[in-house]
């Protein structure tokens, strides 16, 4: 229902001078527009003061009090709608008046139902999945939901979104519905920043074969893009600081990566096995690149650092940490500096890079490290004098290594160093080595003459294992032992010069060397384990010392060609030597004081 004005021009004019009354000035300004409201209001009057106030007139001068006020006081809260029932008091107040006044303007086919355009109410926001509302009127993003608040069709739907630990952000959690082959993740997602990819989120995805990644997201969690084995491209963006372990592991056809420049740690393997990518440039922000980050990236043809960078450097094609002069990464075209840069060779810094036929190691380096040449295409390596140590399969798997020469300077190789190198066929092992590791040339099939100098200490267990080749071998003095199955399948061995000092042969440290037919254990040793001389199959004659205290038949299993046995003490010092079934299961003649 409508109210309508009063018609008492009089009281009218009463109403609007105690509205204007009622704003104290604020400053000169207000008391002018005051003042000018007044003489408006008194100019209408007509000689005998009864004229009524034109209606547009008196909504001129209405308007002009409510700016006044809410300019100077604030007046919000007398501007609330009018009570609709007709006023009763005599004197309406001021907010009663700014009602009627703005009901009597309207026009009444714009105020009819029927003719009224519908307009948005806005309030606040409807939580989504049940959330509740964030303060600021955006609702709580729920974790496990998919894409849907993209904002274009350039992005991606369907992928999977999981709510951070902030509640404010998300991160991508897996390939969830989306079908695309090129994924562009969308920046937001229920109206919060998406900062990080997690782990595993796209890993093993046979169909992805690119990747766009927004701004905003700041790291690529560990396996993130795991055997993505079509993905030819990946856009990571600037804001991205960490990529995680093995994020973009064997990726085999990605062949081009751009790291932004706030890229700061790359994590163990984070690209391991890349096989199509053929260059990097390291960023000048980056202080952190673990082990094997590029390993194995065989199609890798340039190596570049920013020359901001104060961690890394690149020279020749090459990788180095400044501080560890560590050369963590080369490639088949690197040249390893030689004034002094690199004093090791990182692990796995050459691996897998089958082009590489050969490298001058310059005479700066103390340390090959942990596969750092392994499954090269190396067909000789010299090693200057200044390495003193060649580590874990350092130059494993080398198939095609004809010859290696190891300087006196080197005291320990590791174990594993040469294994699996078939073509080589010549060792040279100079004075000064101490220790020779477990499998350090296992499987080297055409390795013929090994001899081995004064002064080692320690063969490890396996250390020439399975050298099918392998015809004789002279140990010069210093182990105090032969470990297990340190000689084992050495299929082609015939002769064997021990020397004294050796006081145990370790567990099938000789087994199944077809060739041998006699061997003389040395003065010193006191135990032949289980299995020492197992199925040689053409061993015919064993000589023991007077110093052993303990043997089995087990040590002779499967020598069925065995005929004489000779111990160099007397019968009665052969009664002292723990034996066990002797005279039972062992069919040779025994002899004494060989």
């Amino acid at each position: 229902m409508k109210t309508n004005m009063p018609r008492d021009d009089e009281q009218f004019r009463m109403i609007m001078k105690k509205a204007v009354d009622r704003l104290e000035p604020a400053d000169g300004c207000l008391e002018e527009i005051r003042s000018d409201v007044k003489k408006k209001i008194e100019n209408e009057k007509t000689a005998d003061g009864t004229r009524r106030l034109p209606v547009r007139r008196v909504l001129l001068i209405a308007a002009a009090v409510l700016v006044t006020a809410a300019l100077g006081f604030g007046l919000f809260a007398l501007l609330r709608p009018a009570d609709p029932e007709p006023v009763s008091e005599p004197e309406p107040e001021f907010s009663e008046l700014v009602s009627m006044l703005d009901e009597s303007e309207s026009d009444p086919a714009e105020s009819d139902p029927a003719t009224e355009s519908a307009s948005t109410v806005s309030g606040p926001a409807k939580s989504h999945s049940g959330s509740q509302p964030a303060e600021s009127g955006i609702p709580r993003p729920q974790p496990g939901t998919q894409s849907g608040d993209t904002s274009g069709d350039e992005y991606s739907e369907g992928l999977a979104f999981t709510l951070n630990k902030d509640e404010e952000s998300y991160s991508v959690s897996g390939i969830g519905s989306c079908t695309d082959s090129v994924v562009y993740i969308p920046p937001r997602h229920e109206g919060f920043p998406v900062t990080a990819i997690r782990g595993d989120a796209f890993s093993e995805c046979k169909s992805i074969t690119k990747v766009v990644i927004p701004e905003g997201v700041k790291e690529i969690g560990s396996e993130a893009f795991y055997k993505c084995e079509k993905l030819v491209e990946a856009v990571i963006p600037e804001g991205v600081k960490k990529i995680g372990d093995h994020a973009f592991y064997n990726c085999a056809k990605l062949s081009e990566i751009t790291l932004p420049d706030s890229l700061v740690t790359i994590e163990k393997a984070a690209f391991y096995q890349c096989d199509s990518l053929k260059k990097i440039n390291i960023p000048a922000g980056v202080t952190a690149i673990e082990e094997v980050a590029f390993g194995s990236c065989v199609a890798l043809e340039k190596i570049e650092v920013d020359s901001g960078n104060k961690v890394f450097r690149g020279a020749g094609n090459c990788l180095i940490e400044k501080a560890t002069k560590t050369l963590v990464l080369g490639c088949k075209n690197s040249v390893i500096p030689s004034d002094g840069s690199v004093k090791v060779i990182g692990e796995g810094a050459f691996r897998n890079q089958a082009s590489l036929t050969s490298m001058v190691i310059p005479d700066t380096v103390t340390q090959i490290g942990k596969a750092a040449f392994a499954m090269t295409g190396l067909v000789s390596i010299t090693l200057p004098d200044s390495v003193e140590i060649i580590d874990d399969s350092a130059f494993g798997a080398c198939y095609s290594l004809r010859s290696v020469e190891i300087p006196g300077t080197v005291t320990e190789i590791r174990q594993n160093a040469f294994m699996y190198d078939f073509a080589m066929e010549s060792l040279t092992i100079h004075e000064g080595v101490q220790v020779i590791g477990s499998g350090a040339f296992g499987y080297c099939k055409a390795l013929k003459n090994v001899e081995i100098p004064a002064g080692v200490r320690s063969i490890g267990s396996s250390a020439f294992t399975q050298c099918a080749g392998l015809e004789s071998v002279s140990i010069g003095k210093g182990p105090a032992q032969i470990a297990s199955d340190t000689f084992s399948c050495c299929s082609s061995l015939k002769e064997i010069r021990l020397p004294d000092g050796i006081t145990a042969i370790g567990y099938g440290a000789f087994r199944d060397c077809d060739s041998l037919t006699s061997f003389t254990v040395p003065d010193g040793v006191t135990i032949v384990n289980d299995s020492t001389f197992a199925s040689c199959d053409n061993l015919a004659e064993l000589t023991l010392p007077v110093s052993l205290q303990q043997i089995t038949w087990k040590c002779l299993t499967g020598c069925n060609k065995i005929q004489k046995i000779v111990y160099k003490g007397t019968s009665a010092q052969w009664n002292t030597v723990n034996v066990v079934d002797w005279s039972v299961l062992c069919p040779a003649e025994m002899q004494f004081g060989g």
